[in-house]
């Protein structure tokens, strides 16, 4: 009976501390460089579909509802500037990819083709917003089962950038 008592005690520990992970839908390995004074992130969103918004000739701005897309965000923020009252400064690469083509590879005037957006938000006055990303290279490619490789390298005119390099592994 103890040989007994002892078996479940040692079953309930050892099945108590078994995951300490939270499972969601999508995950996600960070591969890229991210700027030392910052961190970087990249959120998955499935069935979800990205409009893009153009409220006055010059400005957008993406509106992400539900769909039959993956929508990517990949997010750099700065480490806060402390006893400053506009010490904020992220940038956000956004993405949209149908399910069922994600192996693509656009480069030059085919990238313009594609739901690609750079933002910046900051205290820098005429110089935050979206920007459609039209200059550089996209690469989506699968690894294994349910996992992804994505390279992006752009570039884009309209305002200062840090990020021009994304390279990530995610899993749908």
């Amino acid at each position: 009976m103890a040989k007994v008592v002892l078996f479940i005690f040692c079953l309930v520990l050892i099945s108590c501390g078994s995951k300490n992970q939270v499972l969601s839908e999508t995950d996600v390995f960070t591969e890229s460089k991210c700027p030392d004074d910052g961190v970087c992130s990249l959120k998955v969103e499935t069935n979800k579909t990205m409009l893009l918004v153009n409220e006055f000739s010059s400005t957008i701005y993406p509106d992400i509802i539900d769909g039959n897309h993956l929508v990517l965000t990949f997010e750099y923020k700065r480490n806060e500037i402390p006893d400053a009252a506009d010490g904020h400064y992220s940038e956000q690469i956004l993405l949209e990819l149908d399910p069922n083509n994600l192996e693509i590879a656009l480069s030059g005037k085919s990238l313009k083709d594609a739901k690609l957006l750079f933002a910046r938000f900051c205290y820098c006055k005429g110089q935050t917003g979206y920007y459609k990303i039209n200059t550089g290279t996209l690469k989506v490619e699968k690894l294994n089962s349910g996992a992804y490789y994505i390279s992006i390298s752009f570039s884009q005119d309209q305002v200062p950038q840090i990020i021009t390099f994304i390279e990530e592994t995610f899993k749908i």
